[in-house]
């Protein structure tokens, strides 16, 4: 065995959440193996608040986009309002789902380095289409959102893309 490389850590960047619910970092750990024995779960699921540093996470058995905006509508929106902002750090099966930017939230993506742990910031931030205050902007943008959660036009993603879209101030 050699000995093991030095990565310097990134370096570190304060995050401003100014009220509690308003800003939320999404990430999923997995794939686990074995899987878990009764369920067959695979993957967890987490946010993390970042004002008051409430978790949320929930087991699941795939990482598909409609997996993440059933659990953002059930355990995040329908209990703590809609966030402004959502945060991820694994981007492959979050983007879809984190589509949820045609209606004013801001997701940050950032990439995962090298070294266990060692994050970097990918320093892009994606904006959606723009707010139209016109109803036919709304529903345009309620289809393209549901469309962005993916894989079947479900009611969860309807339904997320609705109180999204209505119970964002910004908006």
């Amino acid at each position: 065995m050699g000995k093991p490389t030095l990565v310097h850590a990134a370096p570190l960047t304060p995050v401003l959440a100014l009220k509690p619910f308003q800003k939320w970092g999404i990430d999923f750990v997995g794939p686990i193996d074995p899987p878990s024995r009764c369920r067959s779960n695979r993957y967890i699921l987490v946010c993390t608040d970042y004002f008051t540093k409430w978790i949320e996470a929930k087991a699941l058995k795939t990482d598909r986009a409609i997996d993440v905006a059933k659990f953002l509508y059930e355990q995040i929106i329908t209990r703590f309002g809609c966030p402004l902002e959502i945060e991820e750090t694994n981007t492959n099966p979050l983007v879809s789902a984190a589509s949820v930017i045609a209606v004013g939230l801001t997701v940050g993506l950032a990439s995962i380095g090298p070294g266990v742990g060692q994050g970097t910031a990918a320093g892009q931030a994606v904006e959606g289409i723009a707010r139209q205050p016109e109803a036919e902007g709304k529903i345009r943008g309620t289809l393209l959102l549901s469309l962005a959660f993916m894989e079947a036009l479900t009611i969860y993603g309807l339904v997320v893309a609705l109180a999204l879209l209505f119970a964002n101030p910004l908006v």
